[in-house]
């Protein structure tokens, strides 16, 4: 073959072999341009656009957590207020029962009272006599009839300006006005607690021991006295009559 004839497919003397695209090896820019490309791919794209949502996912995720928590303190605090106000309105509002008010009503009430018609009252504490042998032998209805006769009674004897509530269970408490006809009221009001109950025909009898004492500024103090009033007439056997704290009746 002559000299100056180079064979196809011989590599040129001093010449480095061309690099085909695609084609093994080349260069680290080639290699570089090749994976800058891949990564455009719309496929690329797609996948790096779900990794970005996936990360703001988690975010709204660890954000909407710590609202969550706030929000869970809150309500708990609420619903906490809630149950204290259900039970301050329960105690305040009427007895269902003897329609009188309970016990922080008659508080309110009697605190008012006494702030703007000033001193000169009384508080009596009432406790039935027989009321749970008559609710153990009759039931709850006959019962309950007869602490709404009372509560009745005890409204018709109230005057203006004067309290009266059901403390629970088969106690009243009148807030009266401390004059010179107080002892006689509270005998006709012995009295009328004393008349018997007729319910589904039957004659339900209960009697009522009372306690009193002078209201001289602290109701709660009075309440006190007239409470250990009450149970040294019941201990003293004197039941339905009244036990007075000086001055009082």
């Amino acid at each position: 073959m002559p000299a100056d004839v180079v064979e196809v497919g011989a590599a040129v003397p001093g010449s480095a072999p061309e690099a085909v695209p695609g084609v093994g090896g080349g260069s680290p820019a080639i290699a570089a341009a090749r994976a800058l490309v891949l990564a455009r791919t719309p496929a690329a794209v797609r996948i790096e656009s779900l990794r970005g949502s996936v990360r703001r996912l988690l975010e709204v995720n660890r954000r909407l957590r710590q609202r969550l928590a706030a929000s869970l303190d809150q309500v708990r605090t609420l619903s906490e207020e809630r149950d204290e106000l259900l039970a301050e309105l329960a105690e305040a509002r009427m007895d269902p029962v003897s329609g009188l008010e309970g016990r922080r009503g008659f508080t309110r009430h009697a605190a008012e009272l006494l702030r703007t018609a000033g001193p000169g009252y009384c508080v009596v504490l009432l406790d039935l006599d027989d009321f749970k042998p008559v609710n153990d032998t009759f039931g709850h209805a006959a019962g309950d009839a007869v602490l709404a006769a009372v509560g009745e009674r005890i409204t018709h004897w109230l005057r203006p300006n004067e309290a009266a509530a059901r403390f629970g269970g088969d106690e009243f408490v009148v807030l009266a006005a401390h004059d010179a006809r107080l002892p006689d009221r509270l005998n006709a009001l012995r009295e009328d607690i004393a008349a018997p109950v007729v319910h589904e025909g039957l004659a339900l009898v209960v009697g009522v021991s009372v306690g009193s004492a002078t209201v001289s500024g602290d109701l709660g103090r009075a309440l006190g006295d007239a409470d250990r009033a009450m149970y040294a007439a019941k201990g003293s056997g004197r039941r339905g009559r009244g036990a007075a704290a000086p001055g009082c009746v």
